[in-house]
């Protein structure tokens, strides 16, 4: 049974639906577009919420033809109260929880109040509702074994961003992963922001040199803004950096992958491939033999030990002789 809370809200959604004349809508897509929501109504229902409504607003209906069309009067005013569709308060509690930490400060404190607006729409409508009901249906899972993220200094991350956004050189005090104290970079130019696996990072570059740089945001222990503008890098792409497997940890240029994959292992292959140009054949025992042109990383590393015995580098000869080592050392390990 709907709560007053719920029928309110189903009532504003109506409301907000209803075109001003000589534009109108029917009974039968009001009621659709409320179960398209996830009110449970009959055309009864809403018929009867309809006329309930025209006695406090200004509503009418145009009665000389079936289906009848309910609309706004044209000297009516405007109709506007604050609030959050149930749509729009599934979309920003989804921002909320996945882009938290991508948005520029200014957005994220601006979008306060429509984050708690969604909250209250969503905890009003009621965990029955089916648009409600998604957040509870869908999940993201990462494609390794999850970590906790790291807890980074908020007041710092939010100088970063800004001075991203305005284009603005950096003074950074940094600890590095095994350091105890905290080194000075005096001039940084931001270049972009990328995260993976939950850690952010600050791509840039240092001083006058043009070498580009990634810093962990969470090990930035004190930021400041200075005022005078960041240099650019022309040749820089994001996207362009990223293929290239510089969040992989690169170790030299491409390299060449043959791998024989057995049929189990590399089945995914098919459906999610490692490159847009590699090919992928049966041998005749079933296994799947893999050539790929990829970025030469840690991660590609990470990747194919994973694997275990369900994989065997063929080339490059380095690559082969490196997973070999490593499984030397493995054995070794738990004997």
């Amino acid at each position: 049974m709907a709560t007053n809370q719920q029928s309110l809200l189903r009532h504003w959604h109506m409301l907000q639906d209803i075109p001003r004349a000589p534009s109108k809508e029917s009974v039968e897509n009001i009621c659709l577009r409320l179960k398209n929501l996830g009110y449970v109504v009959t055309v009864r229902t809403v018929q009867r919420d309809l006329q309930a409504l025209r006695e406090v607003f200004a509503l009418e209906v145009d009665d000389r033809d079936k289906p009848f069309g309910w609309s706004w009067r044209r000297d009516a005013p405007s109709f506007s109260i604050p609030g959050v569709t149930i749509p729009e308060a599934l979309t920003l509690k989804l921002v909320e929880q996945h882009l938290h930490h991508q948005l520029p400060p200014h957005t994220a404190h601006a979008l306060r109040p429509h984050f708690a607006a969604a909250a209250r729409t969503l905890a009003t409508a009621g965990d029955a509702l089916s648009s409600n009901a998604w957040l509870d249906k869908i999940r993201h899972i990462p494609s390794m074994l999850p970590l906790l993220p790291p807890v980074l200094d908020e007041a710092s991350r939010d100088i970063v961003y800004e001075a991203l956004m305005q284009d603005c050189q950096l003074m950074l005090s940094y600890r590095r992963r095994d350091a105890t104290r905290a080194v000075t970079y005096p001039v940084v130019h931001p270049l972009a922001i990328a995260e993976r696996a939950g850690v952010l990072y600050l791509i840039c570059m240092f001083a006058e040199y043009t070498d580009i740089r990634m810093l962990a945001l969470h090990r930035i222990v004190h930021a400041e803004r200075r005022y005078e503008s960041a240099r650019t890098c022309p040749d820089f792409n994001l996207d362009a950096y990223i293929a290239a497997g510089h969040f992989g940890i690169v170790s030299g240029t491409p390299l060449m992958l043959h791998a024989i994959f057995s049929s189990t292992a590399g089945a995914h292959l098919y459906e999610t491939p490692i490159h847009a140009e590699q090919t992928l054949e049966r041998a005749e025992n079933g296994s799947l033999v893999l050539r790929a042109t990829v970025p030469n990383t840690q991660a590609l590393r990470w990747w194919l030990l994973g694997f275990g015995a369900s994989v065997e580098v063929l080339e490059p000869a380095t690559l082969r002789s490196e997973m070999a080592e490593t499984a030397r050392l493995m054995v070794d390990a738990y004997h």
